[in-house]
């Protein structure tokens, strides 16, 4: 685990083991079947993944997240909660992680390059007060953490948090047919600094 700085992002670089990798594509692939016997599978819209290893990124992203949490001597159940994966109705469905009371979004986003997926100075959230989105089942949480993830090298790399408000400022254009925020890179903080934040 070390930092860099890549275009004014503070980049954390976390790998992550074969075992790991599995163990999060046997939990994206269980969510998938769970949330289909319910009836929860939304529209299908990652570009160049299947919906199991789509599933597995955003896992994969998680764990990543939590090794920085332990790193800081956060301890789950103590200081942070994290969602159940297999909810059995919407009504109990929540946001990845609750840290002093504060929902915390984990957005994760496949990519064997970060100089690639950092080419466009922007990072995209769904626009979840568009009507186009309206359907989503959370709300827009408290914070979001940035993350990209490798496949080929077991490597994420955590880019920093985002301000709800900062969102919801951010433009809304129409992405793959969904309208996303673009988030300049300008407005994410370095991971250090959320703890601080946090306990303001």
């Amino acid at each position: 685990m070390y930092k860099f700085n890549v275009q004014g992002l503070i980049i954390i670089e976390i790998p992550y083991s074969q075992t790991e990798y599995d163990y999060c594509y046997q939990i994206g692939k269980r969510q998938l079947e769970h949330n289909k016997r319910l009836g929860l599978l939304g529209d299908y819209r990652y570009q160049g993944l299947s919906r199991e290893t789509a599933n597995t990124v955003g896992f994969i992203g998680e764990l990543a997240f939590e090794k920085w949490l332990a790193s800081k001597g956060l301890v789950k159940n103590l200081h942070y909660k994290k969602a159940n994966p297999f909810q059995e109705t919407l009504s109990e469905i929540e946001q990845d992680f609750l840290i002093f009371d504060k929902s915390i979004g984990v957005k994760t986003r496949w990519n064997e390059s970060l100089n690639n997926s950092l080419s466009f100075g922007t990072f995209l959230y769904p626009a979840k007060s568009h009507e186009k989105e309206s359907l989503r089942i959370l709300p827009y949480p408290h914070y979001v953490i940035q993350i990209i993830a490798s496949l080929e090298k077991k490597k994420c790399w955590l880019c920093g948090y985002v301000k709800r408000e900062d969102i919801l400022k951010a433009p809304i254009y129409e992405i793959h047919g969904k309208p996303a925020h673009k988030i300049l890179f300008e407005k994410y903080k370095s991971l250090d600094k959320l703890l601080e934040e946090l306990l303001l």
